[in-house]
């Protein structure tokens, strides 16, 4: 599924679809899913967003991006107890600033409230972190002083209980590794405090130019239950599988740069829908297509195919990863992980 501010999508395996709704949406920054409830094992559903926010001061830039996703999202709230998430490219620099009120209990006394559980629950709900030992503070390699969008960040964090996975959480705890240009923070991953829990993995990953321009890829594994996927089917598959190997990248690349005539052709037709009034989706989807072909054609000359046969046999309870990537490309891609054989769950 695409589409949004930037081309935002969302990719997904297939044995995935029936826990996922992709809800509507009149912001263009904003695609929402809802992931249901019975993958974490939770009490609520999950709403998670994939956001992509123009630069500040570019000719795209909207201040009213945050008050849109804000509002969206606690709408989608009142109309049921769910857990929140939202990744992407904010182009907000928050630096260390607090995402959170510390409460005051003098003013809760003098208010009267500190017998409204609903209230003490929504003022002190950051106390769920500290006893998750997630550290309240933040870190960060960058040295950026915070700009519009990350005071608008921060204000939507405390208005929605939300916080900055960012340098607390996986091999990023401490550390606030940096995920554009090697210089600032602008891409995060937002969790309402009881989704921490259940976060395994989470890391920024090291740039890679195949993905992006000038963004790291942002890696987060969450943990998942299910008791409901059984497969008694034997199947064998000889299609030929083309498999990835790192100490071939730079093989891949240098592949994919010598077809010359096709990537120009590519860029002139980019140019033509460019400085066109008017392009019709064919005339998209042939573009893409044609980026397909290069990089499949690339991959099938570079790397070794191999013929296999898979075989499926019934699980009575697995247990799974829920594997969520972000890159700068705007794509969310969700996949789902058997923890009992450690492969990835075939369509």
């Amino acid at each position: 599924m695409c589409k949004k501010s930037g081309g935002i999508a969302v990719i997904f395996k297939k044995s995935l679809e029936t826990s996922l709704t992709f809800l509507s949406s009149e912001s263009q920054f904003v695609q929402w899913m809802k992931v249901t409830k019975s993958i974490f094992g939770l009490q609520n559903d999950v709403i998670v967003g994939c956001i992509y926010i123009p630069p500040e001061g570019s000719k795209y830039s909207n201040l009213e991006a945050f008050d849109e996703i804000e509002n969206e999202l606690m709408s989608l709230k009142k109309v049921s107890d769910v857990h929140t998430a939202l990744i992407g490219d904010f182009n907000a620099k928050t630096g260390i600033l607090n995402d959170f009120v510390l409460a005051d209990e003098t003013l809760l006394d003098l208010f009267h409230l500190d017998t409204d559980n609903e209230i003490i629950s929504y003022m002190l709900d950051y106390e769920n972190l500290k006893s998750y030992n997630i550290p309240l503070q933040r870190v960060t390699q960058c040295s950026c002083q915070p700009n519009t969008y990350g005071y608008k960040l921060l204000n939507c964090c405390k208005k929605l209980n939300m916080y900055i996975a960012n340098s607390r959480i996986g091999v990023d705890k401490g550390v606030g590794k940096t995920t554009c240009k090697n210089t600032s923070v602008v891409d995060y991953l937002l969790l309402s405090s009881k989704l921490f829990t259940l976060v395994k993995e989470f890391e920024i990953q090291q740039f890679d130019p195949l993905l992006s321009d000038v963004h790291s890829a942002i890696h987060i594994t969450l943990k998942s239950q299910s008791t409901s996927h059984k497969n008694n089917s034997v199947t064998s598959d000889q299609t030929p599988k083309t498999r990835w190997h790192d100490n071939k990248r730079n093989q891949f690349v240098n592949t994919v740069h010598n077809k010359k005539e096709q990537l120009s052709a590519i860029l002139n037709d980019l140019h033509t829908l460019h400085s066109s009034d008017h392009c019709t989706q064919h005339e998209i989807d042939k573009v893409v297509d044609s980026i397909g072909e290069i990089l499949v054609s690339s991959a099938n000359e570079t790397f070794i195919k191999k013929t296999r046969t898979t075989t499926q046999r019934t699980n009575q309870k697995p247990c799974f990863l829920l594997i969520f990537k972000y890159w700068y490309r705007r794509n969310l891609c969700v996949d789902m992980i058997s923890l009992n054989s450690g492969q990835v769950i075939p369509n």
